[in-house]
């Protein structure tokens, strides 16, 4: 049987995502794992544009091939929450990152822009993003409008030349940190006659503990060997790739989310612009370069 990238995801993965995400992302994923979703009736947003020298959208011809032969600006729409694997209408992290590979091998391309509008998502997503960085060989900008969480660390592991808010009005970055949400039905199950009986081999003493503990309302062994050290490592790679960060200030290391006045204050943007202007910011490297 062939798995399904995205009920994997959201079944086995862990998770770093802004709590506003989580709250308005939580519904649709029950849908999906209860099969009560009609996503699959949708078809994935464009991922991809291309600009010419004039600022002007090229378009397909009418095979959808686009004419990018004597140099382009590409623009990658990067929304909704992070997902390792791709799948129905959601572009996962896998597929993404090769994509924008292509993009680098490209020589007609002259440089990337991403537009992110993310809450987090799989941390699964992650490494796809930060193993870009090795393939970097022309201008890359972001402007996001939401950057949180997995988002924030996958779009700066990516290296870009310079992060700007998309507006000083709903632009938000931040929510460094690590979560996890477990699903205890136990009860429910219970109330409707159904008992669940898990066996272990006297070998795998240690195995799912911090789990069943959790489900026992003691946290702090899931904190301790999964939550901790990752949020831990998250820190630690964003101070390096971001150094301008104040991490004195309260909340910037330990999740919380700032809008555009206090993220260029504390380092998180480098400036406020649009994604015409961030073309034009990528043309301008790309000649320096």
């Amino acid at each position: 049987m062939k798995v399904n990238g995205l009920l994997h995801d959201i079944a086995k993965g862990q998770w770093a995502m802004s709590l506003e995400g989580y709250m308005a992302w939580a519904p649709v994923a029950y849908k999906i794992l209860t099969g009560k979703s009609e996503l699959p009736e949708l078809e994935a947003a464009k991922l991809i544009t291309f600009y010419g020298d004039q600022g002007n959208e090229l378009m397909p011809d009418e095979e959808g091939a686009v004419d990018v032969s004597r140099g382009a600006v590409a623009v990658v729409n990067i929304i909704g929450p992070m997902i390792k694997y791709g799948d129905w209408c959601v572009w996962g992290a896998d597929e993404i990152s090769k994509k924008i590979k292509g993009l680098y091998a490209d020589p007609n391309i002259k440089g990337i822009v991403i537009v992110c509008d993310g809450p987090g998502g799989a941390v699964g997503g992650i490494p796809y993003y930060k193993d870009l960085a090795r393939y970097k060989n022309k201008p890359l900008g972001i402007v996001y409008d939401t950057m949180c969480s997995a988002h924030l660390w996958g779009m700066y592991a990516m290296k870009p030349d310079f992060v700007w808010a998309a507006n000083d009005i709903s632009a938000q970055v931040g929510s460094m940190g690590i979560m996890i949400s477990l699903l205890d039905n136990r009860k429910y199950l219970t109330e409707n006659g159904i008992s669940i009986h898990d066996i272990y081999a006297d070998e795998s003493s240690d195995k799912n503990q911090p789990f069943i503990q959790a489900l026992n309302g003691e946290y702090d062994l899931i904190k301790a060997e999964s939550l901790n050290p990752l949020a831990r490592k998250f820190q630690s790679e964003m101070l390096t790739l971001r150094p301008s960060l104040k991490k004195e200030v309260p909340g910037v290391i330990t999740g919380k989310v700032f809008f555009t006045d206090q993220a260029l204050e504390y380092g998180f943007a480098d400036g406020v612009g649009t994604v015409e202007e961030a073309i034009e910011r990528v043309e301008i490297l790309s000649e320096i370069n």
